[in-house]
């Protein structure tokens, strides 16, 4: 089994404004589309984008720019998910490529290397399934270096693509206890700071009906 150290599954969005869409700033950074054209043109990318996403939680980044991890692959031309290693291997395929000038209809690969190394999730554990295990490892810190907060959980696969009857591919998000904490305390402070904000505000006066004295 392998465990993978991830977040929520969210798929690259083809969105309007390249500038100010965090989701293809990423792509262009990490060269996403000249290299998966030129490598691996069947084969569709999940992955996790962190940095500068969620306040309070960095993994040790310095929150300006946004960072990708990849956690997921699937084979669009014979509609199956790719196994663990198998993303792995192509990640190592995607490096290989690093930089593109684009001339008509082809790529071209040139020497100067400007792209962002892609990298997979972290991995924390992989090994025989162990509950107890689990939990623990949902609580620890992140790997990250840098990172000063837990991380916000794991999620549990499989190291060979299975479904389990009646519910699908057999992958499990386990979201730590301490990372809910900490974004629960997180909501609470900044409700705390919005009520104090408005409690300083000056009223404004409540016209009274005429004839009404005060």
């Amino acid at each position: 089994i392998d465990f993978a150290h991830g977040n929520s599954h969210r798929r690259l969005k083809h969105l309007t404004d390249p500038v100010k869409s965090v989701w293809w700033r990423v792509a262009e950074r990490y060269g996403l589309e000249p290299r998966l054209h030129y490598r691996l043109p069947h084969i569709a990318v999940y992955g996790e984008v962190f940095g500068n996403t969620q306040k309070g939680f960095q993994y040790g980044t310095d929150g300006t720019e946004p960072l990708f991890r990849v956690f997921d692959m699937y084979d669009t031309k014979n509609k199956r998910w790719l196994d663990f290693d198998e993303m792995q291997e192509n990640i190592g395929l995607l490096n290989e490529i690093q930089e593109f000038k684009h001339h008509g209809d082809k790529y071209n690969d040139i020497s100067t290397p400007s792209y962002l190394p892609i990298k997979s999730v972290p991995i924390v554990y992989r090994g025989p399934y162990d509950e107890a295990l689990m939990h623990k490892l949902a609580d620890e810190p992140s790997t990250f270096e840098g990172a000063e907060h837990v991380r916000e959980g794991i999620v549990i696969r499989s190291a060979k693509e299975r479904d389990v009857r009646g519910a699908g591919r057999a992958v499990l998000k386990l979201v730590g206890e301490g990372y809910l904490l900490q974004k629960k305390v997180k909501q609470g402070n900044a409700k705390d700071k919005r009520a104090k904000g408005k409690a300083g505000r000056p009223q404004k006066d409540t016209p009274k009906p005429e004839g009404e004295t005060s």
